[in-house]
């Protein structure tokens, strides 16, 4: 007799949580290979399988500081999950990351019972007091039946609150982050010469990061080799949607790559990025960064005062910097975000005077970066996830029958 079909619907946000998410799914379906998955994603969990009810791509503004208009697609896209949810009715629930979403859809979806676990949860840990921590952890655990952390921080947190089924399993990106094609390879693909470095350029995966940092950070790339560093520059696309406005804002001189990042990050001498996931995989591929963000004039002042109200000291902006709390890579952020701010902070990671070992700006990021790795757990945290889970789902069915 064949098994039954084991429905687990499947819910990432953001194109770094579409990649852990395709991840989980592998790993579960190894385990499980009569469930089926379906859920809102983007290109990594259509591969892997799922069914795809809805698309990030649907929406892209940061966080929680969403323009009117995206918060009304928000909005649309809570309810369409909702009522796909209680029209299939799956056995389990996973939602990777993206708390704009999640937490409204559990909030919503928390009539019906059905068993549940909130995979990277919202990284709060870094940013706020106390007292906000515990608030925020009590939210997520009144509408979460399993929370994965995937910091020590975030377990603690948790564990404080008696919350016994959060557990800690480190972070998964340490299981994704693999060197895809030799050096040789990689120079190839992009059409260029091995007679010198190549300095990356990541806009980022959301419109307003891309449109308001780009044209800042590609002009800085080009003025650092103006000064004499002998390097290729070039463009990875972080979201393939906003390619054509990228090249057409990119000189023809300089590439403009959309596929596999990986096949390009380690060997890079350097990048120049927007905030995110981005700038872990830099610090795990040894890779120095310079890390730039701006904001509209609007928004920039609605984040000022929700912070405010919000008691939250947010000093860093870029991932290394949050997790280990201290300056490992150099920011510039809102009106120092400038040209000559970010060529300057580039050239030094490139400074011609230096063998490339024997950098000092480079040095100190090598640095941070080997205790980033220590700070982020061992290996094999999408496999501790996959087991977990797995053993939640057969015990939910089991008690279903």
């Amino acid at each position: 007799m064949a098994e039954e079909t084991l429905n687990i619907f499947i819910s990432a946000g953001e194109v770094s949580g579409d990649l852990h998410a395709a991840a989980l799914v592998v790993a579960l379906k190894k385990r499980m290979p009569n469930a089926r998955f379906f859920g809102m994603g983007d290109a990594a969990m259509a591969t892997a399988g799922v069914e795809l009810l809805a698309s990030i791509r649907d929406h892209s503004a940061i966080g929680m500081w969403q323009s009117a208009r995206e918060l009304t697609r928000v909005k649309r896209t809570i309810r369409e999950l909702k009522e796909a949810i209680e029209t299939q009715r799956p056995d389990f629930i996973i939602v990777v990351d993206c708390e704009a979403i999640h937490l409204p859809l559990l909030r919503a979806i928390q009539p019906l019972s059905i068993p549940n676990t909130y995979y990277i949860s919202p990284q709060v840990w870094w940013t706020r007091n106390g007292y906000d921590q515990d608030r925020i952890a009590k939210n997520i655990q009144a509408v979460t039946d399993h929370v994965l952390a995937i910091f020590r921080a975030e377990h603690a947190v948790y564990t404080k609150l008696d919350h016994s089924s959060a557990h800690y399993i480190g972070h998964p990106l340490l299981d994704l982050v693999r060197i895809k094609q030799s050096k040789a390879a990689a120079y190839a693909m992009l059409g260029l010469p091995m007679d010198r470095p190549i300095i990356g350029v990541f806009p980022g995966s959301r419109w307003q990061e891309i449109k308001s940092t780009y044209p800042r950070l590609i002009r800085a790339a080009q003025t650092v080799v103006s000064r004499g560093v002998h390097a290729h520059i070039v463009v990875v696309v972080g979201a393939p949607r906003y390619a054509r406005y990228i090249r057409d804002n990119t000189p023809d001189t300089v590439p403009v790559y959309s596929g596999d990042s990986y096949g390009i990050i380690p060997h890079l001498t350097a990048s120049l990025v927007s905030s995110g996931t981005v700038t872990l995989e830099h610090a795990l591929f040894r890779v120095p960064i310079v890390v730039a963000y701006r904001f509209g004039a609007l928004l920039t002042l609605f984040i000022r005062v929700w912070l405010q109200f919000k008691s939250i000291n947010l000093a860093w902006i870029s991932l290394p910097n949050l997790m280990m709390q201290h300056s490992i890579v150099p920011e510039c952020l809102q009106r120092q975000a400038t040209v000559d701010n970010l060529a300057h902070a580039l050239y030094q990671l490139c400074d011609p005077q230096y063998p490339t070992d024997q950098n000092p700006y480079r040095q100190r990021q090598y640095k941070g970066f080997q205790k980033i790795k220590e700070y982020m757990g061992p290996n094999g945290a999408v496999d501790r996830a996959a087991g977990l889970v797995s053993k939640w789902i057969n015990n939910s069915s089991a008690n279903s029958d």
